[in-house]
């Protein structure tokens, strides 16, 4: 790749929300629709319909197509010579607002079987969230884990991206590879031996996600239908995407990826609250590649509706602003990725969100007409809409059962009597989750960080992976 191409991947951000253009080209076809509804409102609602059908339609053929490569896409990992010297690897653990659980996230870090000598491990916390900074400096540490406090001083929204480019941009880190970690996270003792070793067996590959799993996944409806969602999503949908070369969304923690590959791209968009999958996008556009790594993170999930609306809504928001970000300058965005690029670029981050927001008008409108032959769905509804919009409406019995498949592959055998009520959780969270997103986008809060809050469920020793490593504690 060019200098002059990376660079300009390097630039992107969200800062400043759309250009002058994209704001033009949206008011544009916004008075255009309006103008012509107002002269033709039955012929205008079937072209947005059509529009809206044939969008959701390569939405779900896409991802019918990549779920046909789940076989792929996961490493597959060979153990390291036992005199193989393990580099460097950087730990960032940025919390904000977890005083309550700064202890777990010592202890689940101190679990990792890696050297403790090559080891780096950074607690970024902001100067103003006093109460968080107190308990990670009063934490007893080892000695490869430090306190990085992120001055007020320091520009960019507040949020994770701004508090990792503190650490980054101040050339504190050391690693070869780099992970970053959330507050609750408790990844498996292995994890950083198996990414070390995936690294090793896969030179070409340049990023690998793990697995990301709910302790308390059984807890009640709610906590099931996340974890059914994440069982769908790393255990088929990344694993065809990384198969496929499609772009890869990455997750927001456990993440590894060669530092220098995080050097390159001028790490985090601070002005993305989904700055992990705005990262996955600026990766693809690079040329870099992505891949599951066999191991698994354990979280906490959301326990009930309200949280997981606020999740979500960020991570739509996010999505959004990815999409305003990367599609600044089209061509560009459109030579680096090609044809087949493009698709995945308009599925993964610039069809899926409208797709999940006409989702359940859609249903309720092939409803309503299958129970009452309602004449006005098919008076703005071309026929071959109708029946195209109905058949993918069925092909969701796809996704429950790929659901099925990855819950095969995760050994969450509990779930299973639960797959068939995904749709009610699509219909109910991810929609209010998708209006609360749109409202926030329109209303300027564009980079507003609404946090999901962690340590409110206690977490029960049968849940924990493997028992804590002894290692020698001392002050920072």
């Amino acid at each position: 790749m060019s200098t002059s191409d990376l660079e300009k991947i390097r630039e992107i951000s969200a800062e400043g929300g759309m250009t002058r253009g994209q704001k033009s080209v949206l008011i544009a076809l916004l008075t255009t629709a309006v103008v012509f509804f107002l002269f033709a409102p039955i012929m205008t609602l079937k072209v947005i319909v059509t529009i809206a059908i044939l969008n959701y339609a390569v939405n779900v053929a896409y991802k019918v197509y990549i779920m046909c490569h789940t076989s792929g896409g996961s490493a597959i990992l060979t153990p390291l010579p036992e005199d193989y010297e393990y580099p460097v690897y950087t730990i960032l653990a940025p919390v904000r607002g977890e005083e309550a659980i700064i202890n777990q996230l010592i202890r689940n870090l101190m679990n990792q079987d890696y050297p403790h000598d090559k080891l780096q491990v950074f607690l970024i916390v902001d100067e103003d969230d006093k109460k968080t900074c107190q308990a990670a400096e009063e934490a007893h540490k080892p000695f490869f884990m430090q306190v990085v406090v992120v001055p007020d001083s320091w520009e960019g929204p507040r949020g994770k991206p701004r508090a990792m480019n503190y650490v980054a941009k101040h050339g504190m880190i050391k690693g070869k590879y780099t992970v970053v970690y959330d507050g609750e996270d408790a990844p498996e003792p292995d994890q950083l031996k198996k990414a070390a070793a995936a690294f090793e067996l896969y030179p070409h590959i340049d990023c690998f996600q793990a697995v990301l799993r709910w302790w308390n996944e059984n807890q009640n409806w709610y906590t099931r239908m996340i974890a059914l969602s994440y069982a769908n999503n790393f255990n088929s949908m990344l694993r065809g995407l990384a198969a496929t070369g499609g772009i890869f969304p990455l997750g927001g923690t456990s993440n590894h990826i060669r530092t220098r590959v995080l050097v390159s791209l001028d790490f985090w968009d601070e002005f993305n609250v989904t700055e992990d999958f705005a990262l996955g996008v600026a990766m693809a556009l690079a040329g870099y590649k992505c891949m599951i790594l066999p191991s698994i993170t354990w979280e906490e999930a959301t326990t009930n509706f309200t949280r997981q609306a606020k999740q979500n809504s960020r991570w739509i928001k996010g999505h959004t602003a990815t999409a305003i970000a990367f599609t600044k300058d089209p061509i560009f965005l459109a030579r680096k990725l090609g044809l087949k690029g493009l698709l995945s670029f308009y599925s993964v981050v610039f069809a899926a969100h409208p797709a999940m927001i006409a989702a359940p008008l859609f249903w309720a409108m092939t409803t309503l007409y299958a129970l009452t032959s309602a004449g006005i769905i098919r008076e703005i509804t071309p026929s071959f809409t109708f029946y195209m919009g109905t058949l993918c409406l069925l092909t969701n019995a796809v996704f429950l059962w790929t659901a099925g498949l990855a819950l095969l592959r995760s050994g969450q055998f509990k779930l299973w009597p639960w797959i068939f009520t995904l749709p009610i959780y699509w219909v109910s969270v991810l929609t209010m989750g998708s209006l609360k997103a749109v409202y926030e986008v329109f209303s300027g809060r564009l980079y507003y960080w609404d946090k999901t809050e962690h340590g409110l469920v206690h977490r029960k020793e049968e849940h924990t992976v493997a028992p804590a490593l002894v290692v020698a504690l001392g002050d920072d």
